[in-house]
């Protein structure tokens, strides 16, 4: 994958101190030659060549305006393949032949000043670079007869295209070679290369307006004036023109321009509409077969796409990894330039930001562009501007480093930086941990003298090392200690170059190069625990250069010029190397060159039959040629009949049987290296095919079939094997640790703009890359399960349950084939969805997927989704039966779309009262709110009948009432702050809300007795046909669950039942106190209920000396009476009176009562909360056992000296209280000791409690 990555560079052209015109004009043309080293741009007037690294000016050559007029523009410029000249074409019927003149001497020298300010202390300032000097010279004229549109420079001649028809033979001395000249319209065409009978003419006004050699296809691709397009193929290398036939491609007429992929063996075809066509040959007849097309698309903004024109210019980079595509664009100021995979994925668009949409990004209309050396540049030209425009890339390294193990991290290689992505570890921990790279510069040192770089290897999960390689050696860079390591000889880095490629393995480096002194190729093994020393590395020699490498576990395999794979077992011990060669394959037969070979791989099939292997454990090849997957396994060799003694090992003895295409379109290939234990994903190969997005080929492995059962033919595994395509809205690149499809997208920002020219507005852009990752399991699981192979979709599923996103996974499954099936104009043959609903019952989150999916989908498809899964009342149902409280009030909202709205009271109803006795506070709140929302004039419908059909129909396209929020399973404590306690004053009515009043402390009807109050909801049900009194029926349940709380000593939770549910705790114990009703029947258990929900230890003798030995020496606390201290003692807690009306909101009790206590603030802030509830109440019973429980009994006696105005104390209630402390006498000489010695030192107080 290649993105820009960094800042745009923006280089001014050369412009005329005497001609202002010049520094306008276009730049036509920008093409580099052949290793992209050297990059020729023209203008109309001007020609100029760049040094692509360092971008500097090494020679221009301008013309005179006279010769201008006479002869034309410049308008396109050609290499020639040695780069030791250009041609260059007009805008009249001339064309030039530049001579190009290299010598050694460096263009670009830098020299220290006598200011000691402006000398170069960084060692990027002494430049190393190879810095070449050239001069152009003018060596050939060419006058002809008509303009040239397109011209193909080969290696001693030039294919000129005219636009009179004609085709010219040049020589590069500029000879023009009559013989071999021929008009366009004498070229017999064809649909293929079989059927010759059926060939036509073009027309004889038509010409070629684009063409390009494309050798490894064996043709001409060429673009005609009509539209047309096809390729020009000859009997003779030498393109004669009696022996010259051209094939068609397709039928479609309005092509524009043309490319070719060389390594994919694909030409590109750009067409008016803004598409882009491919093709390949058909080698059952050589036609030419479409591969792909392909158009913009965006993501957001797609109404920019009515600017995008014609394709105007394709340039595929030299490696084959990637083409760029420019368009023509119907608004001047956005330029439209796309960057796609070999087979059409789009990666990049201009018009994807809305920085890059900025008039001033490319300043004016895009005219030319081209790739810089290894692709790490895109170099722009504009219509307007007088810069050209570098648009830094960087590419994913699997592109020259194929491997068939995935590691968990995304690296991308840049001009000077190797950029690693955070692991999915990582990524868990961290805010914005996918939008963090790691990255990592390559030392000055190194890259100045080796650029560009070429190769990049790293460990199997990138924790360790990390190495690059560029022209000569390599270095190394340790992930933990943050350090570069190079040569320590410089001679040994420059004698070095790799090759083939690097890996790194048990801590050794191996890479296979040559040595240049001794001409010699190697497989060289570096210890990276020691230095970088080639003396004491171990070295293999082999026969051939090694153009390509993998590696897997102990194997190595490695591809040569001679088409060649060689497979190496490599053993690593603490003090011998051994490197043993297992098998060599030949497979030129199945090459057009050793160019198009993408990748190899290593791969096990786990073929329990008894077949023939290269070596131990490895018996399948893997070949990517072109695009094409191609699988090679060996099998036995039949053996003729042998003399009697003699005897063969016919394990060694195989024959290659005809390789079988797995795939086409196959851009990468990759095994899964997940730590997670699912062994169908793990033992599947990843296939990624560009614009027909990605393929897993996966084992149908099932942990019940015997390995005996399962014994078939040498090629087994191939028919327990299915292709599955995966439909992602990313590229992926890896798949993560946490199985997720993860690929990477471009972002960026304008960070500078020039203002020193009015007329100059370009900008400089930064680009910067962030992971992004795609569920598709849900994917695999509806393909198998669309090919009734669920036991093995269920299987996956088992293994995947743990994984964070599985229920997502599910709902994602369900969504998807609700939408494709609910939505079909016709009727489904064979539906999947019963299928899916029975698969997803298999699972505990089959009540939760099905109403998730339900509350993200329209009302119009429930009626289809809730046939199948079964009516909403019946899941409701489930949900509490199995105690799903919060996924039962998902199906309430459901229930409230398809049901009566007196049906969804009920059903609320009897969830509301389950969440009370769950203690499920969030749920209960949530619930009032969705009553509270029910307009009580729509109760007319009570029991109407209404089927869900009949309600879906009046429902379509109405929204519901209310959203509920998702709450955790505990937030009692969600008021209680860790920190000191500041209680705030709030309101328990909200007066603007007297329509519906649930809980107004000046109503009788709110605070009803326990014996006479009934459910108002069937009081009004059984009596009258009245709006139900919804505010009256939630005051009395929540009455009821107070008291139930109440009656259970529950404490914390009636203190969480009240913040949670406004609740007015103070006046529900008022009412209590007011009716003299017993709170307390037991108070040694409500003792221990406190203990127990406060989590608070129990006093033990030495608490309880020190607690006596403090009351007899007067150490009390103070109070305060309207605003005066009344006692000047040590205080250790304070009690205030304020006004009967804000009682509610006031402090009586701080967290000074309990500073000996050994417990959590938590603790104590919850205490004192609901302490000075039931002070604010008077309810004395409760205090006196909280004074108990504090061992603090001034608390209840200034509680009765500060409410003795108010309130007095009944004989019933001072019996009751006096009946408790002799129960909790006895029962703490029983059971708590700690208690008893304060028992005793109270009793007085007891005993003359009417007294206080």
């Amino acid at each position: 994958m290649i993105l820009p990555e960094g800042s745009t560079i923006q280089i001014e052209l050369p412009r005329s101190v005497n001609d202002s015109i010049s520094s306008i004009t276009p730049v036509y043309s920008i093409l580099g030659n052949r290793d992209r080293s050297l990059i020729g741009v023209c203008s109309s007037d001007t020609i100029c060549i760049y040094l692509a690294k360092p971008q500097i000016l090494l020679a221009s050559y301008k013309r005179d305006p006279e010769e201008i007029i006479e002869k034309g523009e410049y308008r396109k410029i050609y290499w020639k393949y040695d780069s030791k000249a250009i041609f260059v074409s007009t805008s009249k019927a001339y064309a030039y032949i530049y001579k190009v003149e290299t010598s050694d001497e460096h263009c670009l020298n830098l020299f220290d000043s006598g200011n000691n300010d402006y000398s170069r202390k960084s060692k990027e300032l002494f430049v190393r670079f190879p810095n070449i000097s050239i001069n152009l010279k003018h060596t050939v004229m060419i006058k002809l007869q008509a303009i040239i549109m397109s011209l193909v420079p080969l290696k001693e001649e030039i294919f000129l295209a005219l636009n009179d028809g004609w085709i010219h033979r040049l020589s590069w001395e500029g000879d023009f070679l009559e013989d071999m000249s021929f008009q366009v319209s004498d070229i017999p065409f064809n649909m293929d290369q079989i059927n010759p009978k059926s060939s036509k003419n073009l027309p004889r006004h038509c010409y070629i307006i684009d063409m390009i050699y494309c050798p490894l296809i064996g043709g001409i691709a060429t673009v005609f004036s009509n539209g047309r397009g096809g390729l020009l193929i000859s009997n003779s290398p030498m393109f004669e023109k009696d022996n010259n036939i051209a094939i068609f491609a397709g039928k479609a007429s309005d092509y524009t321009t043309v490319s070719t992929n060389h390594k994919y063996r694909l030409i590109y075809f750009g067409k008016r509409n803004g598409g882009i066509s491919a093709y390949h040959i058909d080698e059952s007849n050589g036609s030419l077969a479409q591969s792909f097309k392909v158009e913009l698309k965006l993501s957001d903004s797609t109404e920019l796409l009515s600017y995008v024109g014609a394709c105007t210019l394709i340039q595929c980079l030299p490696q084959g990894n990637s083409f760029a595509a420019m368009f023509k664009s119907y608004n001047s100021s956005i330029p439209i330039l796309a960057i796609f995979s070999p087979f059409g994925a789009q990666w990049w668009c201009t018009l994807e930001n809305d920085s890059l949409r900025n008039e001033n990004f490319l300043c004016g209309r895009l005219t030319s562009f081209d790739f810089g050396t290894e692709g790490f540049s895109l170099w722009v030209g504009t219509e307007t501007g007088k810069h050209l425009t570098i648009i830094p890339l960087a590419r994913n390294i699997m592109i020259n480093h194929p491997a068939m193990e995935s590691v968990n991290n995304i690296i991308m290689l840049s001009d000077r930086h190797v950029h690693c992505s955070p692991s999915r570890e990582r990524e868990k921990n961290s805010r914005a941990s996918y939008a963090i790279w790691n990255s990592i510069e390559i030392p000055f040192d190194y890259i100045s003298l080796n650029w560009p770089i070429r190769y990049v290897a790293c460990d199997e999960y990138c924790e360790k090392y990390l190495a690059v390689a560029g022209a000569r050696g390599f270095a190394t860079y340790n992930l933990i200690k943050k350090k570069w390591r190079l040569f320590r000889n410089e001679q040994q880095e420059n004698n070095l170059s790799v090759t083939g490629g690097m890996i790194i393995w048990n801590n050794y480096l191996i890479c296979v190069s040559c040595d240049i002194e001794k001409n010699q190729d190697e497989i060289i093994f570096y210890n990276l625990l020691t230095g970088l020393d080639a003396s004491s590395a171990y070295k293999y020699p082999i026969s051939n250069r090694v153009t390509m490498i993998n590696f897997r576990k102990s194997y190595l395999m490695t591809l040569d010029i001679q088409s060649t794979i060689t497979i190496y077992h490599i053993s690593l011990s603490s003090t011998n190397i051994t490197v043993e060669n297992c098998a060599e394959i030949k497979i030129n037969e199945l090459l057009p060159h050793p160019t198009c070979v993408v990748s190899i791989h290593l791969a096990i099939s786990d073929n329990i039959s008894e077949s023939p292997t290269f070596c131990p454990g490895l018996d399948t090849i893997l070949i990517n040629i072109s695009g094409n997957l191609l699988f090679i396994s060996p099998q036995n060799k039949e053996i003729g009949p042998t003399q009697s003694g003699t005897s063969f090992d016919k394990s060694k003895v195989f024959q290659l049987p005809q390789p079988i295409l797995i795939a086409s379109s196959v851009e990468h290939v990759w095994m899964n290296n997940c730590k997670e234990n699912i062994p169908q994903l793990n033992k599947s190969l990843w296939i990624n095919c560009g614009s027909k997005h990605m393929k897993v080929w996966l084992p149908l492995l099932h942990s019940t079939v015997s390995p005996k059962a399962s014994y078939i033919d040498d090629r087994a595994f191939l028919s327990r094997r299915i292709m599955l395509s995966l439909n992602t809205n990313i590229y992926p690149l890896i798949i993560s640790s946490d199985y997720l499809t993860s690929g990477i997208k471009s972002v960026c920002s304008i960070i500078k703009e020039n203002k020193d020219d009015k007329d100059d507005k370009c900008v400089t852009v930064v680009f910067s890359s962030t992971r992004d990752n795609e569920v598709f399991i849900h994917q695999l699981l509806k393909q198998l399960l669309k090919r009734n192979l669920g036991i093995y979709s269920l299987e996956i599923a088992t293994h995947c349950k743990n994984l964070p996103y599985f229920q997502h996974a599910l709902e994602l499954l369900l969504h998807n084939v609700l939408e494709e099936e609910a939505t079909s104009s016709e009727p489904t043959p064979d539906p999947l969805m019963p299928r899916v609903v029975a698969f997803i019952k298999e699972f505990p989150e089959y009540l939760q997927t099905i109403v998730h999916c339900a509350r993200k989908t329209e009302l119009a498809l429930w009626t289809y989704l809730f046939n199948a899964c079964g009516h909403p009342k019946e899941l409701f149902r489930r949900c509490l039966e199995e105690e799903l409280l919060d996924i039962a009030v998902s199906y309430l909202i459901v229930l409230q779309s398809t049901e009566s709205n007196y049906s969804s009271i009920q059903q609320a109803s009897v969830l509301f009262e389950e969440a009370l006795i769950k203690r499920k506070w969030e749920i209960a709140r949530d619930i009032i709110r969705f009553l509270k929302s029910i307009d009580p004039s729509d109760m007319c419908d009570m029991f109407s009948g209404v089927n869900v059909s009949q309600k879906l129909s009046q429902q379509r396209g109405k929204t519901g009432i209310c959203n509920i929020q998702q709450y955790s399973e505990d937030s009692f404590d969600f008021m209680f702050n860790e920190g000191p306690l500041v209680v705030k004053r709030k309101d328990t009515l909200n007066k603007s809300e007297t329509s519906s009043p649930i809980f107004d402390g000046n109503r009788n009807d709110s605070i009803a007795s326990n014996d006479d109050e009934r459910n108002p909801l069937m009081i009004i049900h059984s009596t009258s046909s009245k709006a139900v009194s919804i505010p009256n029926y939630l005051n009395y349940i929540l009455k009821q669950h107070a008291n139930y709380l109440l009656e259970d000593y529950s404490l914390r939770d009636l203190a969480a039942f009240s913040i949670h549910l406004s609740f007015d705790l103070v006046t529900f114990f008022k009412d209590h106190v007011k009716n003299e009703r017993k709170t307390i029947r037991n108070f040694s258990l409500a003792l221990l209920k406190l203990h127990s929900q406060f989590h608070w230890p129990f006093p033990v003798q030495e608490d309880v000396i020190a607690d006596s030995l403090s009351i007899k020496l007067g150490d009390t606390f103070s109070f305060k009476i309207n605003g005066f201290d009344s006692d000047t003692t040590d205080n250790k807690s304070t009690i205030s009176m304020t006004s009967n009306d804000d009682t509610i909101s006031q402090i009586f009790v701080d967290s000074d009562i309990f500073q000996r206590s050994k417990v959590s603030i938590k603790s104590k802030n919850e205490i004192i909360w609901i302490l000075n509830k039931i002070i604010a109440a008077g309810s004395y019973e409760w205090i006196f056992l909280f004074s108990v429980f504090s061992k603090n009994f001034d608390l209840f006696k200034k509680s009765l000296k500060l409410f003795k105005k108010e309130m007095v104390l009944s004989l019933q209630t001072i019996d009751h209280i006096k009946n408790g402390y002799e129960h909790l006498v006895k029962w703490s000489k029983i059971n708590c000791i700690g208690y008893s010695n304060f028992l005793e030192t109270i009793s007085y107080s007891i005993k003359s409690m009417n007294e206080i």
